[in-house]
């Protein structure tokens, strides 16, 4: 039985296999990367929140090449590897504190770091909070588990997510391990409805919606068959 720990404590512990298993998902990671890359301006200012150890941000930002960028985590650890491939990072959680009101054009939270907020009130919080940090009309890519993605969870537990959900017995966790360590952490799941609710309550409005495929990177109409990706504006 693993040890369940929160979410900076355990992406401390293993940088290393987070990258690794983003290897593993490469293509489908590609194929997110390139949804966002293909609606930013260039020379825009990007701040990613929750940027992990930064090789994603860094593919992202090679395309774009960004005017400002900066990169924050609230695991020291992953901001120590972001500080190593050359980014501008800080340790900060978003959830507790605001940054300076304004300041870029784009913001990507991205591969469920919403989800890493155990509470409702923290990632409403984190997303006001990102609100604040954009210029008007400034952009927010959002991507998120979806907890009705059938072709990830199987049949048998999105059904029984729709029947939790029916009777608001669920919190919506799930347990995330990248190795054989013995830890732990939870994130939280999403559904479009509940996705865009929060958006809104935030400040933002929903541009563009995406479902890609958690297996091969494909594109798909339904929304029982992949995760989600968000492009949001600010209201």
């Amino acid at each position: 039985m693993k040890k369940v720990v929160d979410s900076v404590y355990f992406y401390n512990l293993f940088p290393d296999d987070f990258d690794l298993y983003s290897e593993r998902k490469k293509t489908y990671l590609d194929s997110v990367n390139s949804l966002i890359i293909g609606n930013i301006n260039p020379m825009a200012s990007v701040i990613d929140v929750g940027s992990g150890t930064g090789k994603r941000a860094k593919k992202i930002f090679q395309k774009i090449n960004p005017s400002q960028t900066l990169c924050i985590d609230n695991a020291e650890g992953m901001v120590h590897r972001c500080r190593e491939l050359g980014h501008n990072a800080m340790v900060h959680d978003i959830s507790v504190a605001p940054l300076k009101d304004g300041q870029f054009d784009v913001a990507l939270c991205l591969w469920n770091a919403l989800g890493c907020m155990p509470e409702k009130s923290a990632r409403l919080h984190a997303l006001q909070n990102i609100n604040q940090t954009l210029h008007s009309r400034g952009l927010l890519f959002l991507e998120v588990n979806n907890r009705y993605n059938i072709n990830e969870y199987g049949v048998l537990r999105v059904f029984i997510n729709v029947l939790l959900d029916l009777f608001g017995a669920s919190k919506h966790m799930y347990e995330v391990a990248l190795n054989n360590s013995g830890h732990a952490t939870e994130e939280h799941l999403f559904d479009v409805y509940s996705l865009r609710k929060i958006l809104s309550n935030a400040g933002f409005t929903v541009q563009s919606l995406w479902y890609v495929n958690y297996i091969d990177g494909t594109i798909e109409r339904s929304s029982w068959r992949g995760h989600i990706l968000v492009m949001a504006q600010k209201l």
